[in-house]
């Protein structure tokens, strides 16, 4: 079994929509899914990033209580559920397909290509993959209390996780 934890920044108001309802997946950065920020000395930080950067861009229209809230979530499968996006194989196969649209890809596009080539493996394998790790970009500097130090660590490691039901929700936080 994998344990794994990480942050997810958000509202007050979505905290009480996913404590009655659940997380939803979205399309991000790396695919569809539920984006934690692994954990790390600066998840926290991360997660609160993430929802200064959401609400600067009005990612939050039409919740009550925009305030910063961040769930700390525990999330448990069995090994051969997780998939590491940063492996090389995987890099190099994802490099090819993006590599042959031959053109800037806007975040949908990118979305597109990595839930193909997820469900690709996934017909290939057998395998549903409930957990993928991947780096993205941390929030823009001017939205961290402590800018995350790409030019030591690179980018921060995201758990993008795919069934939500795997989720345990330990905490929440009120920034």
């Amino acid at each position: 079994m994998l344990i794994m934890k990480g942050t997810h920044g958000t509202t007050a108001a979505r905290v009480g929509n996913i404590k009655a309802e659940g997380f939803k997946p979205d399309k991000g950065r790396r695919g569809t899914g539920i984006y934690f920020w692994a954990e790390s000395s600066y998840s926290r930080d991360l997660a609160i990033g993430w929802w200064l950067y959401r609400n600067n861009i009005d990612g939050y229209q039409g919740d009550n209580d925009k305030r910063c809230a961040i769930i700390y979530g525990k999330m448990e499968i069995n090994d051969n559920e997780f998939l590491n996006l940063e492996n090389y194989d995987m890099k190099q196969a994802i490099a090819t397909r993006v590599y042959q649209k031959n053109k800037k890809l806007n975040k949908y596009e990118i979305a597109a290509i990595y839930d193909a080539f997820i469900k690709k493996l996934e017909e290939k394998t057998g395998i549903f993959f409930k957990i993928l790790m991947a780096c993205v970009d941390p929030p823009a500097p001017r939205f961290m209390e402590q800018p995350y130090p790409t030019d030591v660590l690179g980018n921060p490691m995201c758990l993008i996780v795919r069934n939500s039901k795997c989720i345990d929700i330990e905490k929440d936080e009120m920034v």
